[in-house]
């Protein structure tokens, strides 16, 4: 599975065969969809009405200038600074190349997953339209 190119995200998080920490963690049901959505990395991220590219396939519908994915909004867009001091700081301490670099250093915390929710919900309220 680790050499997959079809869901290249979920192989290098998938190692194992045990249920995702995530899963285990009894978190809301929004928090947990919104992850499994980035771990499988397919299409798109889809929170209420709006949803937003996550492999490549446009640029970010936030600055234009990156690539749609997971990397781009949670460690690089610059439109996303902000939103991303005020929920990701506490995880961006040490240097992290990638989401899944991420998601591994802090997937047994319930802490990581909400941020990482509220991360997005917040993002998606300056979407204008549905993408």
């Amino acid at each position: 599975m680790a050499n997959t190119t079809r869901i290249p995200n979920y192989a290098k998080m998938k190692t194992h065969a045990l249920i995702e920490p995530y899963l285990r963690l009894s978190l809301p049901l929004p928090m947990a969809q919104v992850m499994a959505q980035l771990r499988v990395n397919l299409y798109n991220l889809k929170i209420n009405d709006k949803k937003i590219p996550l492999q490549n396939q446009t640029s970010c519908p936030w600055c234009g200038e990156g690539e749609g994915n997971s990397d781009h909004y949670l460690l690089y867009c610059p439109h996303l600074e902000t939103t991303r001091s005020k929920f990701l700081n506490l995880f961006l301490s040490t240097p992290t190349a990638n989401f899944i670099d991420l998601y591994n250093n802090y997937k047994n915390s319930p802490d990581f997953y909400k941020n990482i929710f509220y991360f997005f919900t917040e993002c998606f309220k300056s979407l204008d339209s549905p993408f």
